[in-house]
C-alpha cells in the first residue's frame, strides 16, 4: 500500500515538473531516445564481400557506364557491318570518323578504368587503322575490312572490366612499347598526308596540263 502511495505522488510529481518545464522535458526525452537508438540497440555490420563479389560488383557498374553501351554500338556498326570500311571511301572523312569513333574509347580507359597502358593500346589501333584507311586505290578500305581495330579496342577493355589477368598484364607489359609505337605512327600519318598532298597536286597539275593542249 505504502508503495503504491509512493509509486503515485511520484507519478504527481513527474507531471508538475512537465507541466512547469516543458522544454527541459523535451531535451531530456530526446537525449534519451538519441541514446536507446545508438547506444543500447544491438548493431551488426554487413557481411565481408569476398574477392569474386567485388569483382562481380565492379564489372556490373562499368558495363552499366554509357560510354561501354556507346563502344558496344559502335563496335557493331563500325565493324560488324563495315561501316569503316564504307566511310573510308570517302576521301579525308572516312579517317575523321574513324578517328572520332575511338573518343569513346579513350574516355572510358583514361576516366572509368584509369589506365594509361590501356589509353596507349587503344590509341596504337585507332592510328594504325587511320594509318592503314590512307593508302590510296581502295587498297586501305579493304584492308579497313579485316583490321577491325574497334573489335580489338572492345576485347581489351572487355578484359579490364573482367578482370582478365593475361590480358591486363600483356597491355601492361607492352606500355612502353606502345608509347613508341604510338609517337612512330603520328609520324607516318604526317608523312603519308604529306605524300597524299603531292601525288594529288600532281595529278592535277597532269590533268590540267593535258587540258590546256
Amino acid at each position: 500500500m505504502d508503495d503504491l502511495a509512493a509509486a503515485r505522488q511520484t507519478q504527481d510529481r513527474i507531471r508538475e515538473f512537465v507541466r512547469h518545464h516543458p522544454t527541459v522535458y523535451r531535451a531530456r526525452a530526446a537525449s534519451v531516445r538519441r541514446r536507446s537508438s545508438t547506444g543500447h540497440r544491438p548493431t551488426t555490420s554487413p557481411p565481408a564481400m569476398n574477392k569474386d563479389e567485388k569483382r562481380r560488383l565492379r564489372r556490373e557498374r562499368l558495363m552499366g557506364n554509357k560510354a561501354y553501351q556507346a563502344m558496344k554500338g559502335l563496335t557493331r556498326c563500325m565493324d560488324r557491318y563495315y561501316l569503316d570500311a564504307l566511310i573510308g571511301v570517302i576521301p579525308g572523312w572516312g579517317d575523321a570518323i574513324a578517328m572520332l569513333s575511338a573518343i569513346p574509347f579513350v574516355y572510358f580507359s583514361v576516366r572509368v578504368i584509369r589506365s594509361m597502358p590501356l589509353t596507349l593500346a587503344i590509341l596504337n589501333n585507332t592510328l594504325r587503322d587511320v594509318l592503314l584507311g590512307m593508302i590510296p586505290f581502295f587498297v586501305g578500305d579493304i584492308i579497313d575490312v579485316f583490321h577491325r581495330a574497334n573489335t580489338k579496342n572492345m576485347a581489351m577493355i572487355q578484359g579490364f572490366v573482367d578482370g582478365d589477368e593475361a590480358i591486363i598484364r600483356e597491355v601492361n607489359k607492352k606500355a612502353r612499347q606502345s608509347a613508341v609505337v604510338l609517337i612512330l605512327l603520328l609520324l607516318l600519318i604526317a608523312l603519308m598526308i604529306w605524300l597524299l598532298i603531292t601525288f594529288g597536286s600532281y595529278l592535277y597539275s597532269l590533268v590540267a596540263s593535258l587540258f590546256q593542249q
